[in-house]
């Protein structure tokens, strides 16, 4: 049974025009999956500003097989829904058992500016027709326009098959793995003092472990604290790698895949960010689903400020990479540049932990960018503060992590993993 999850911007009062029209077609479509054996993820429930939709959405959008996107006029204005689109579009991209299905109620030039945002394929797909017109407080043609839409939908999944997992379904082994140790018993409580995170959605299996690492990454840090809290003595060593683990739940299996992708062992690749903290870039490194937080790759923070008295690259560089090197020695636990060396050498070749120096935006250029590069050629580099809008980007090959994350989330997870990381780990 596959699960499919349907974004969407409905308004649940509406009783004219487009709103109606998008309410009607989405229960429809999920009436109609249902029917046929899947399992829908279909949130009613507007999320507010003051929610954590971040967290909340990536649950969604991270453990379904499938989805169905309807596009609204609404749903063009919604941050949200522009966030959810960005990352099933990317799932796609690069999950080929992945389905998406998109449904236009606009006229697709009507998505012009969204799509100048978003450089996924999502708008390129065919065999879908446009459903939109004014003639939708017309009940019979209302009525025929859902008709049409249900039973395209409905055809796009005959034949198809859900993959084995998911990127969700990734995170919440790694954490049940994380509780090793911790009696059933206790995970049982845990799991019901939590309760279900998610109404009407199917818990990952029947294992006790499972069940809780289920509620607790969905739920994320700030939700599970107390629950870490009663554990604490159980949990041992693995308490830290818990926490950086659900610290970072925030992060989107896009912004995952590209960091991977872009930032492969050995190849001096640069990653442009819209964050501003140093500990931002750690946040997406404990994300990735395959290792605990406390092993392979490593972020290490150089500070930097501009010399505006010397204009030579190669100076601007060089005070740059000796920066990085004193801060490397001590992620490596070296006591000189040489071993220091040798150490990232080895870990580079036995693919076990790769080095990222995460340094500000500010004050590069790309020629000083070029001799960084060259001076730290088994480096990667995520340059924090990054403008997606900034010709340097371009001009110096920065691939650039999207979505991008507003200054005021940014600073909501940082304070939230420094202050449950004092508490449980004093």
């Amino acid at each position: 049974m596959a699960r499919i999850f349907i974004s969407h911007s409905s308004d649940e009062a509406a009783e004219r025009g487009e709103a109606r029209y998008e309410r009607e077609l989405r229960d429809a479509i999920a009436n109609a999956l249902a029917e046929a054996g899947h399992e829908v993820l279909l949130d009613k429930s507007e999320l507010r500003a003051g929610d954590n939709w971040r967290e909340i959405i990536n649950g969604w959008i991270g453990s379904c097989h499938a989805a169905v996107v309807v596009l609204s006029s609404k749903a063009a204005q919604s941050a949200w829904c522009g966030y959810e689109v960005s990352v099933l579009a990317y799932r796609g991209q690069v999950d080929a058992s992945f389905l998406l299905v998109p449904l236009l109620l606009v006229p697709p030039a009507d998505l012009d500016e969204w799509k100048a945002k978003d450089p996924t394929q999502l708008f390129e797909k065919q065999g879908l027709p446009h459903f939109f017109g004014p003639e939708l407080d017309d009940h019979d043609r209302r009525a025929a326009a859902i008709e049409a839409a249900v039973d395209k939908t409905v055809q796009a999944f005959e034949g198809w098959g859900p993959g084995d997992t998911t990127p969700t379904a990734r995170q919440i082994e790694r954490v049940a793995e994380l509780l090793d140790g911790v009696p059933e018993r206790t995970l049982k409580k845990q799991a019901k003092l939590l309760g279900k995170p998610l109404t009407d959605w199917r818990l990952e299996g029947d294992d006790p472990a499972l069940h809780l690492a289920t509620c607790l990454v969905t739920l994320g840090l700030s939700a599970s604290a107390a629950a870490l809290q009663a554990m604490k003595t159980k949990l041992g060593d693995n308490l830290a790698d818990l926490i950086d683990a659900l610290a970072s739940t925030w992060v989107d299996h896009e912004a995952v895949a590209m960091l991977e992708g872009i930032l492969a062992p050995g190849q001096g690749q640069v990653l442009g960010s819209s964050a501003q903290n140093d500990l931002t870039p750690s946040f997406y490194v404990w994300a990735r689903p395959n290792t605990p937080p406390s092993a392979g790759w490593k972020i290490v923070p150089v500070a930097w400020i501009p010399d505006l008295s010397d204009p030579d690259p190669a100076a601007q560089a060089q005070q740059i990479i000796d920066s990085a090197w004193t801060a490397l020695m001590d992620a490596t636990n070296r006591p000189t540049r040489q071993e220091a060396l040798q150490r990232i050498q080895d870990a580079v070749e036995n693919n076990v932990i790769r080095y990222i120096v995460a340094l500000p935006r500010v004050g590069l250029t790309p020629e000083i960018l070029g001799h960084l590069r060259a001076g730290l050629e088994l480096i990667g580099f995520f340059l924090l503060g990054c403008d997606e809008r900034d010709r340097f980007l371009k001009k110096a090959n920065v691939h650039f992590l999207r979505p991008p994350l507003p200054a005021d989330q940014e600073e909501r997870y940082v304070e939230c993993h420094r202050k449950n990381r004092n508490v449980l780990l004093e």
